[in-house]
């Protein structure tokens, strides 16, 4: 008996410490971190005024990195997850919600760089993700969202580089994003964008680069597309928009270099300013809407800006892409590259290719390419960062070889500090930008089997004088340090000497021949010229003036653009000359009679429109 009574009073002993330690550690939390908080296994819990639910607000001596909430606390549900609870933890790696929880708070996560995993409970009742919820979370790399979700907030996903998966499924009841909700998620390749949804907000994906499949339910409600919702997203390389589209926003595929044709539905009224801006490969439009698109036209957001073709008829397509994955164009000239569908590091280029495009694969993997011996030209920036391409050196610049010869195609210089470069004998093609901001190189000599140049060669250089070609080439010749195609009579570089022929030798002014010539400050334009090319003269900032001659027709786009210098531009023909600002344009006559004012029509007014004479 006396036994019994014992063990007794040690059990109550015990258990009078344990509520005493209880107590002081209650008291201790209340203490530290207030009112109606309590602590379960090292996380913090805060009771509502209500006293009807708790939220998670924190970490008080969790030592963990897998954070795992309880559902409910005496009986009371724990429902949310506080604003601020964990942003910028050093040691979360994962994080297991339980199904009671229905609110993600503001930065509940964000800044949580070691975060890798975010797990639900099958049975999942989360409404809505905060604003900044998952932000910056650069450890994380996918995202399954709950069905059960329908919010998710400002920036919530916004620079978690690593993420390249986010799991929404088709009964999905998710109805509203926020802005810049998954922009510079560099790594994200697909989205699927569920019924809910009427609106994709501005920013949504921008910098989303390597995303390239974009898929919306079949019975989608999207109606708008917010300002710069994809731009950068250089990884779409077709966007068919959805039926019910009625408003694409402003900038919202500007520079996306990859996309290479859009299919505009009936349903669509408006396409925002600057939406597909710098889109340089968009070769394609199928309209079916009643905005007009027109080839070479900014109007209607750049849509038909850069196009060969506008048309209505699928069947009209000239794109195809096959089961390698290169994107190509047939033209009546040749088969041209757009690009390619897949990621290999290693490509040989078909040889039915005469052309690769401009940025064809601008800021692609590759490490290894090799060109075909058939190939007639390179558009600008095709490998512009191209980080890892293997390049061969000779002499000052690097080169890209074909299959049979390793320095086929002169891809730039080693570095804009160069002075002297020596192009090796076997060069075929040199790059666009090849020489570009080689500011103290002087001498341009040109060998025997150079066939194409691409555009922009020596731009913003200032120390160019001389010009050369191998007497030997059949494609160029030099005349009064010019270089000139021969056969099409057009001059396509100059320098800051050049003595532009008068013999007939010269019809054209071709594009970017003079452009950031900063040296240039005479030149006279032969009687023989009928046409002045794109850009041809741009940012020659002391040319005090130019004398446009009887025989020139054509005056292209940007001719004189930034000629800031520029004073006096003089017509020796008058009569007949009219703009227009994209090719089916109607004309608007302009009088050129004043010198002055020719300038500023020129360089601003006009600007962006092509000059012509009848």
């Amino acid at each position: 008996m006396r036994r019994k009574i014992f063990t007794t009073l040690i059990i109550i002993s015990l258990l009078s410490l344990a509520a005493a330690a209880f107590s002081a550690c209650s008291k201790e939390v209340v203490e530290e971190y207030g009112e109606n908080t309590v602590e379960r296994d090292g996380i913090l819990y805060r009771l509502n005024a209500e006293q009807t639910e708790y939220s998670v607000s924190g970490s008080g001596d969790y030592a963990g990195s897998e954070l795992r909430f309880v559902s409910s606390i005496d009986g009371i549900p724990v429902t949310k997850i506080a604003n601020k609870a964990f942003n910028n933890s050093s040691y979360v790696t994962g994080v297991h919600i339980p199904s009671s929880i229905s609110i993600i708070g503001e930065n509940a996560f964000s800044g949580c760089k070691k975060l890798e995993r975010v797990s639900f409970e099958d049975d999942s009742s989360l409404i809505s993700i905060g604003d900044n919820a998952f932000a910056r979370c650069s450890s994380l790399t996918e995202f399954n969202l709950p069905d059960s979700v329908e919010y998710i907030g400002e920036c919530a996903f916004s620079n978690a580089e690593n993420l390249s998966s986010i799991v929404i499924s088709s009964s999905s009841g998710l109805k509203t994003m926020g802005d810049s909700v998954f922009s510079y998620c560099k790594k994200l390749r697909s989205i699927y964008i569920p019924k809910g949804v009427a609106a994709i907000p501005d920013n949504a994906f921008c910098g989303c680069d390597k995303l390239s499949d974009i898929r919306f339910a079949d019975d989608t409600r999207i109606e708008s597309i917010g300002f710069s919702s994809f731009a950068y997203c250089n990884g779409i390389i077709s966007m068919e928009f959805p039926h019910g589209i009625k408003e694409i926003g402003k900038k919202a595929f500007s520079n996306c270099f990859g996309i290479v044709k859009i299919d505009l539905p009936e349903t669509l009224l408006s396409i925002g300013d600057n939406a597909f801006e710098k889109c340089y490969k968009l070769v394609e439009v199928r309209n079916r809407s009643a905005i007009t698109v027109n080839v070479k036209s900014k109007k209607n957001g750049f849509a038909g800006y850069y196009a060969l073709s506008v048309y209505d008829d699928p069947s009209e397509s000239r794109i195809s892409f096959d089961e390698d994955g290169f994107i190509r164009y047939l033209s009546d000239d040749g088969v041209t590259l757009l690009g390619r569908t897949t990621d290999e590091k290693d490509m040989t280029v078909p040889d039915d290719i005469s052309v690769i495009y401009k940025y064809a694969f601008y800021g692609s993997d590759l490490e290894n390419l090799t060109l075909n011996d058939g190939l007639k030209e390179i558009g600008a920036r095709a490998f512009e960062n191209c980080d890892s391409l293997y390049l061969t050196d000779f002499d000052n610049a690097k080169y890209v070889a074909s299959k049979n010869n390793p320095y086929f195609l002169l891809y730039r210089a080693k570095d804009t500090s160069i002075s002297t470069c020596t192009i090796h004998e076997d060069t075929e093609i040199i790059n666009g930008y090849a020489f570009a901001n080689c500011a103290y190189m002087r001498e341009l000599n040109i060998p025997a089997k150079v066939r194409s140049f691409g555009g922009h060669l020596i731009s913003g250089n200032r120390s160019l004088s001389v010009i050369t070609v191998s007497p030997e080439n059949e494609y160029f010749h030099s005349e009064g340090n010019c270089l000139i195609d021969t056969a099409a009579k057009t001059m396509i570089l100059g320098c800051k000497t050049s003595v532009i022929p008068s013999d007939g030798s010269v019809t054209a002014i071709g594009d970017y021949a003079f452009e950031g010539c900063y040296e240039l400050s005479k030149i006279v334009l032969p009687e023989s010229l009928t046409s002045i090319g794109y850009l041809s003269f741009s940012t020659c900032p002391i040319l005090p003036s130019i004398r446009i001659p009887a025989s020139v027709v054509h005056i292209d786009i940007g001719a004189f653009y930034n000629c800031t210098g520029l004073v006096n531009v003089y017509f020796n023909d008058e009569e007949g000359w009219a703009v227009r600002e994209y090719p089916d344009a109607e004309p608007v006559r302009v009088n050129v009679s004043t010198t002055g004012s020719n300038v500023t029509r020129l360089r601003e007014t006009y600007l962006e429109y092509v000059w012509e004479k009848n």
